[in-house]
């Protein structure tokens, strides 16, 4: 028997001209394809904050450095801070924690911290120590930041009073703070009120 398998032929070389074709306009679109590359980038910004606690009753608005002992004439070293009535101290020398103010670096990035004053209030001396020993006579109140020893904030300059605080959201800075007068008010009764600020930047 003689099976005619012309037919069959025809129709693979049709299925290869076809695939050919296939391959052919494929190449050519791939050829005449356009392309653009976009960088794309993933960020999160630095972000520089601090704040402070304040150890009841003292606030913001309430620090005072009130003269408590039995001469009352201006003049009296290694005053503490307390409320306005001078009846109850801002702080608890028996814990570490137990500072007049504790300073948080709320950012994400280690920070340093500054103080600077707008006052020119005379026979004042402003001190501030990172632990509650830290009160030193003024000659030798000169470390910056005040690790161990304390340092004096005044007009003239800004102290540096912290220095790469970490960026945990956890970690407070205890800040100790004294006053020395010396003739202040020339023995006379005598209110001052003046500001102070604090600067954090990136460390």
């Amino acid at each position: 028997m003689f099976i005619d398998k012309s037919g069959f032929t025809d129709k693979i070389g049709v299925f290869f001209v076809l695939v050919l074709v296939l391959a052919m306009i494929l190449t050519v679109i791939q050829v005449n394809a356009d392309t653009r590359q976009t960088t794309i980038t993933f960020k999160v910004p630095v972000s520089v904050a601090h704040s402070i606690a304040y150890r009841t009753p003292c606030s913001a608005t309430v620090f005072y450095f009130i003269e408590n002992d039995s001469t009352i004439d201006g003049t009296q070293t290694a005053i503490n801070v307390c409320d306005a009535a001078g009846t109850t101290f801002c702080y608890d020398s028996s814990q570490d924690n137990g500072a007049p103010m504790n300073l948080t670096n709320d950012g994400n990035v280690n920070v340093n911290v500054s103080a600077d004053t707008n006052w020119t209030v005379a026979n004042v001396v402003l001190k501030v120590g990172q632990n509650r020993t830290g009160y030193r006579a003024d000659a030798n109140c000169l470390q910056e930041p005040p690790t161990t020893n304390c340092t004096i904030i005044n007009s003239t300059r800004t102290q540096k009073i912290i220095t790469n605080l970490p960026a945990t959201g956890s970690d407070k800075q205890a800040l100790w703070w004294w006053a020395d007068f010396s003739s202040f008010g020339a023995g006379s009764s005598i209110t001052n009120t003046s500001n102070m600020t604090t600067n954090a930047t990136q460390a």
